[in-house]
């Protein structure tokens, strides 16, 4: 191609947009493939293994298996459970989630690559939100990368896969900014109508925020600038983003209505804002472990006398904490009003809102102590604070770029300044303890897989399996040595298995094990709704029966589950069905298949007697 061609191509508008999105994503990836070590990741195991991360597993394995995420029978035997009662309401997430599924049927290729995507997704619109802005592609580039990369992401990872989907909060920044500026032509209501449907389909917290700013924006600009439209138009908005999410909330007040309020499940408190709230010491200081020492040893100090929860997971890195603080003290400055100054203003107005919102005893505990207490963590706005101070670091480069001049010399040394700013700020904000243990984690899915495959192949397809010891579901405590949402591990190895973890506390499903004698586990009595709850150390005799009268073919027992490791459980089954379990390789899970007992039992009784039984075994309490 001709110089003169070639110089013409590369002038195009579209040409330079592509370049720069295209060049935005690669680098996206490079350094995530160093941070995370990709090289050493294995896609069809998951990167996080424990914890509420085999939680979200359950949804993107249900997703797969059901088509959505509200009943699972595979999960809650003999009745199978809901969700509705626990809800989640990011269908736009869970509808991403869906789309990757079209691909595979492999719940822990779909859970990676979703989380994975969520870093590209987050620089295009990182970028999308800047450009509007007028700042120039070099430095929305760097900003939208360490935006991308800031430590909540990473903190939050498998574990908090939706809380970590925060792609849409700059788009929503961009509609904020311009009911501030009153820029709203008619292709851009229509665009801030659309974000805000989208933001409503989102993480609900993200879209409690984006309202809460779109408030204050608009009353603050319709006040400013005696302009009531302003506040119009901002009211609708909010109006646009909470009928949405009513709407996407709707399954579980309508069953809420048909079948009563579950009283057990996901009840808040509203002191949680309290524990849960931001602190401008968990904004600004470096992250733990941080890979400079003075910075590492300076969090290391702090933590040895604090209370950790996850407003641990707020801080800006030290990008961010520069643009947090320079918004803070332009505040305070005497300047010239100007395009560029305005929106540093709102940037700063919405930061220190954001401060108010979200700290200790601030607005969101008044919230919640005097209209509804759903909305507990607000130290998550603390992502909203890191995209409005990096959005003042990209315009603080911009303006470096116009103090310094058009000279060559000048022009090259503002995008080598870039080039450092970007690799010391992916430095200082990740750490070598944001790689996954991959190798660790392949050795323990990989043999809990083999161990489930057996249990498969030794009992008819569907069949169900109860697990012990007998765990309430949802957000229980660990029991024992055995974590927070362990029982589930069974269902996501199996293919068509049925196991009874996961029935919905607070439902007469979730009694049936109780009514039965079946609840056996660690625990101490728990007083609830439904009375005491009584746990068995043992297993009932007679229990066994039920067992079998209500279809169930195996016992699935977590060792760690019992403070003795399971021995006396285990050498009281091994008496009433005379043959020893199967054995996980690690030696932590158990299965007693019940076939041969349950043919011996079976022939005790005519059709129409077991019939009987097993109709009684199966009633709701």
């Amino acid at each position: 191609m001709a110089p003169d061609k070639t110089t013409t191509l590369l002038s195009r508008r579209w040409v330079v947009t592509a370049s720069a999105y295209t060049a935005a994503i690669v680098l996206c990836m490079i350094f995530l493939t160093w941070v995370l070590g990709l090289n050493h990741a294995e896609l069809n195991i998951p990167f996080a293994y424990q914890g509420d991360a085999l939680l979200h597993s359950v949804l993107v394995k249900s997703i797969i298996d059901n088509g959505w995420i509200w009943h699972n029978p595979y999960l809650g035997a003999p009745y199978g459970t809901q969700l509705l009662d626990f809800p989640f309401y990011d269908n736009l997430d869970l509808a991403l989630i869906k789309l990757l599924a079209m691909f595979t049927s492999n719940y822990a290729i779909v859970l990676n690559l979703f989380f994975l995507f969520t870093f590209p997704l987050t620089v295009v619109c990182s970028i999308l939100a800047l450009r509007d802005f007028n700042v120039s592609y070099l430095s929305a580039i760097v900003v939208s990368l360490l935006y991308a990369f800031v430590p909540f992401h990473f903190y939050r990872g498998e574990g908090h896969l939706l809380v970590g989907v925060y792609f849409l909060l700059p788009l929503m920044t961009m509609v904020i900014l311009w009911i501030w500026t009153g820029q709203l032509t008619r292709r851009r209501m229509l665009s801030g109508i659309v974000i805000c449907v989208v933001v409503g389909c989102a993480y609900p917290y993200y879209a409690f925020f984006g309202c809460y700013f779109l408030g204050v924006v608009a009353i603050a600009s319709a006040i400013r600038f005696k302009c009531p439209q302003r506040l119009a138009w901002g009211i609708a908005l909010i109006a646009v983003v909470f009928g949405t999410l009513i709407i996407n909330t709707s399954p579980s007040w309508l069953y809420a209505m048909r079948h009563g309020r579950n009283q057990e499940v996901a009840q808040r408190s509203p002191i949680d804002s309290e524990v849960y709230a931001l602190k401008l010491t968990n904004l600004l200081l470096p992250i733990t472990d941080h890979r400079v020492e003075l910075l590492r040893n300076i969090k290391q100090t702090y933590d040895r006398d604090m209370q950790h929860n996850e407003r641990d997971l707020a801080t800006l890195g030290t990008a961010g904490s520069l643009g947090f603080l320079f918004l803070l003290g332009w505040l305070f400055c005497v300047r010239r009003e100007d395009p560029q100054g305005d929106i540093v203003t709102a940037l700063a107005v919405l930061a220190v809102a954001a401060v108010l919102l979200g700290t200790l005893g601030g607005f969101g505990s008044i919230f919640n102590y005097l209209v509804a207490s759903k909305i507990r963590c607000y130290n998550r706005v603390s992502i909203y604070i890191a995209w409005f101070s990096l959005f003042a670091i990209a315009l603080l480069l911009d303006a470096l770029r116009r103090w310094m001049g058009d000279e060559p010399l000048a022009v090259w040394s503002w995008r080598g300044l870039l080039g450092v700013v970007l690799c010391l700020g992916i430095l200082d904000q990740t750490n070598s303890a944001f790689a996954p243990e991959y190798a660790r984690t392949k050795r323990r899915y990989q043999g809990e897989t083999a161990f489930v495959a057996q249990i498969e192949a030794s009992v008819p397809s569907g069949a169900m399996i109860f697990q012990l010891p007998n765990v309430h579901f949802p957000e229980v405590p660990s029991v024992v040595a055995m974590n927070a949402y362990d029982e589930l591990r069974g269902y996501l190895h199996s293919r068509s298995l049925r196991w009874s973890s996961g029935a919905m506390k607070g439902r007469p499903e979730a009694l049936w094990e109780q009514r039965n004698g079946l609840d056996i586990g660690n625990e101490p009595a728990v007083v609830g709704p439904e009375g005491v709850r009584t746990i068995n150390e043992q297993f009932p005799p007679e229990a066994l029966k039920t067992l079998v009268f209500a279809g169930f073919d195996g016992i699935y027992i977590d060792r760690y589950g019992f403070a003795d490791r399971g021995i006396m459980i285990t050498s009281q089954l091994q008496g009433l069905l005379g043959e020893p379990p199967l054995l996980s390789k690690d030696r932590r899970l158990e299965f007693f298949n019940l076939t041969s007992f349950a043919t011996t039992l079976r022939a005790k009784y005519t059709p129409e007697q077991w019939e009987t039984e097993r109709r009684k075994a199966l009633t709701l309490p």
